[in-house]
């Protein structure tokens, strides 16, 4: 047990990773009903995520995952523990974070909505543990502008398919709507307001250095979409005086009272 514990200490200061996740996964399986299995699984995300956003390393991903829905096992099924991490690692019980496993719930969904959208590319997948990271827990992570960016850029992302087959259908149609094009843009239009709400939730906590460009993107939308500019900060109230919508559902179609032919001009920012 001790020479388990000095080998992760000792993995740890030399930044040997292979070594500290071999190590780790050892002590998690001897003692797997013990607060130290918890530490040493949040330890190995910490580390896994930092891989993943500091160096832009793949090489640990899947383990990362595995570590991070480990640990919300063991947080929700009742475990607890002193540090909540690993000193020198990280630890999410803080000055700040005083509940521990609320602070640890939030980062570990955001660190496995972040590796499954940013380096996984798989963005839906990624929406469930980003929004919980965003809106659930007691965590630091609700202080995180790019996690509604990420979900923003998702939403847009999907507008864009749309609207692309949306303007084949059109074209195809003699340049003129018929039903299905008009019932496609009033589904863009849904689509274009969950982006608004998510960037204006982002741009609500961002840097300063990043408010200007984020208020871009949601202009950019809001005048695709309402044909205008005037009323976009009113339109940004009502939206974000509501509970965040849970980006797993569906998103519904917003009509518009006299419809045109409208190309959007909507574009990712990944």
């Amino acid at each position: 047990r001790l020479d388990r514990y000095d080998r992760f200490d000792k993995a740890s200061k030399a930044k040997n990773w292979n070594d500290l996740f071999s190590v780790g996964k050892e002590i998690i399986a001897a003692e797997p009903a013990e607060p130290i299995s918890l530490d040493a699984a949040l330890a190995l995300a910490t580390v896994g995520f930092d891989r993943a956003t500091i160096d832009k390393v793949d090489t640990f991903n899947g383990d990362t995952i595995s570590m991070a829905e480990l640990a919300i096992r063991k947080l929700e099924s009742g475990m607890t523990s002193t540090n909540y991490g690993v000193p020198g690692i990280g630890v999410y019980k803080t000055k700040d974070y005083a509940d521990g496993k609320e602070n640890s719930l939030g980062w570990m969904n955001y660190t496995i909505g972040f590796i499954k959208y940013v380096r996984q590319k798989n963005t839906k997948d990624a929406l469930p543990y980003l929004y919980k990271a965003a809106t659930k827990y007691n965590s630091f992570t609700k202080k995180i502008s790019p996690i509604y960016e990420m979900i923003a850029v998702y939403y847009t992302d999907e507008l864009i398919k749309i609207d692309t087959k949306r303007n084949e259908l059109i074209a195809a149609n003699g340049n003129k709507d018929n039903d299905e094009t008009l019932a496609m843009w009033n589904l863009e239009r849904g689509y274009i307001e969950r982006a608004i709400d998510a960037y204006a939730r982002a741009r609500a906590i961002a840097p300063d250095a990043d408010k200007a460009r984020i208020y871009n993107e949601i202009k950019e939308l809001y005048q695709s979409s309402f044909k205008k500019t005037d009323g976009i900060d009113t339109y940004i109230a009502s939206l974000t005086s509501k509970p965040f919508v849970d980006p797993m559902t569906a998103v519904q179609p917003v009509k518009e009272e006299t419809p045109a032919t409208t190309t959007t001009t909507a574009t990712s920012s990944t």
